[in-house]
């Protein structure tokens, strides 16, 4: 059973793992090239490709999935203004932490050494930086999470002080973020074509925090790719401290399509937290995060925010030089579309987007409540030190403030939506 209706569909684009996925490093993962073959690419891909040609003959068939990926090598950082001698910054991008580009792709035509996929790579990969691909490990496919609700039993081993001072407690052996660190609601690892919908959080009975989850909620861990998350509520994460808690909706795959969802009172509650691309945010409403909704490392690329409702939040995508492990320019091509502010964020100056990307970034139209701004941002300034960085020249392209609800289309990713559905000859219901 497939719910078709909730297909992701890849955007037109032109285009920390923290607490996601568990160990991505050993064999039957998306990582591992030791225990499978690859095959080098024979030349350099351009930015948006069906097809790669590759240095030898492939013994793979059409429907296999594959792997195709580059590694952040040192020519691959001066490219993007991440070493040292350019950045004046160390460790930006480590090959431990950010260990390439990775696209999740089915062969769909194999003509001698020129292989077609079902969606494009969507950012230059070059021999170079070790092009290849690989076959890629064992998914599930065709597998859904429905109309069920999950609650946490708060954790009270720390109790007083701020918020803040507790931030490292995960760290800290006999606190609460230290027990909770790193826990997940759900978790979807090696898992293509799938969906959770009409999925929420809840409060046990006997909380007395009003806790729903202890840290994360949502993680589409690295090995999800095509994931649908439709109309689930995720909130009140007890421990929003570092090290990667406290995030409700957290994509470190690709290619997932998150609509008519809501983030309550997380640290940051819709976060791409890997070099992730391909991945639409429609029509959800955050409330109350503690800090921006962010794509947080490693060069997030043609993902689509499309009508998102803030509610005291606010969303950016900038260099973050050394913060998160090193987590340097953590976007690039990523589109703002029809953003709506209910209230501004504290920290926000007013702002509904701070967008400093690396290259090219779209912030296209936005719209607030009687009384508050919804700025459009092309800039980095809610942190001094990552003000202080490179700013991704050019500054990113900003239309429409304070006119998004004239915008046409209303939604891009629901134009893209008809476009394909006219193409492929089907009938597809509007959202």
């Amino acid at each position: 059973v497939r719910r078709a209706d909730l297909d992701p569909v890849e955007p037109l684009l032109d285009g920390d793992l923290g607490g996601g996925g568990g160990d991505e490093t050993g064999p039957g993962t998306i990582y591992d090239t030791t225990s499978t073959t690859s095959w080098a690419l024979a030349a350099d891909l351009p930015v948006e490709t069906l097809s790669v040609t590759l240095a030898s003959d492939p013994s793979f068939h059409v429907g296999d999935v594959l792997v195709v990926r580059n590694d952040t090598t040192d020519a691959f950082r001066v490219d993007h203004r991440m070493d040292a001698a350019t950045s004046g910054q160390l460790d930006l991008w480590p090959a431990s932490g950010f260990r390439g580009l990775v696209y999740l792709r089915r062969v769909v035509a194999i003509r001698a050494r020129t292989v077609t996929f079902d969606a494009p790579i969507r950012y230059p990969l070059r021999m170079r930086d070790a092009a290849r691909v690989y076959a890629a490990p064992a998914l599930l496919t065709d597998v859904g999470l429905e109309s069920f609700s999950i609650g946490m039993t708060e954790n009270l081993t720390t109790t007083g002080g701020t918020e803040a001072s507790h931030d490292d407690d995960y760290t800290v052996a006999g606190t609460t973020g230290y027990e909770v660190h790193a826990s997940r609601a759900i978790d979807l690892e090696r898992v293509r074509d799938a969906w959770i919908w009409d999925v929420d959080s809840f409060a046990p009975a006997g909380n007395t925090t009003g806790t729903h989850v202890l840290s994360n909620g949502i993680v589409l861990s690295a090995g999800s790719t095509r994931v649908s998350v439709a109309e689930c509520d995720f909130g009140r994460a007890q421990y929003r401290g570092g090290g990667g808690n406290g995030y409700l909706f957290q994509l470190l795959g690709n290619d997932a399509l998150l609509r008519s969802c809501t983030a309550t009172e997380a640290r940051h509650g819709f976060i791409i937290n890997n070099a992730s691309s391909g991945n639409v945010f429609r029509d959800v409403t955050i409330h109350h995060s503690r800090l921006t909704d962010d794509s947080h490392r490693f060069l997030a690329h043609a993902n689509l925010y499309d009508r998102v409702v803030l509610d005291s939040a606010w969303m950016s995508a900038v260099n973050r030089g050394t913060t998160s492990t090193g987590a340097g320019f953590t976007a690039t091509q990523n589109v703002f579309w029809g953003t709506h502010v209910l209230v501004s964020h504290p920290t926000a100056s007013g702002c509904a987007i701070e967008s400093a990307q690396f290259g090219h970034g779209y912030l296209i139209g936005s719209s607030a409540e009687s009384g508050v701004m919804g700025r459009l941002c092309p800039m980095s300034f809610t942190n001094s030190y990552w003000a202080s960085l490179d700013p991704g020249d050019p500054t990113d392209t900003v239309e429409g403030q304070d006119s998004g609800e004239t915008l046409t289309p209303r939604s891009l990713h629901q134009a893209q939506l008809d476009l394909r559905c006219a193409r492929d000859g089907l009938t597809c219901a509007a959202w």
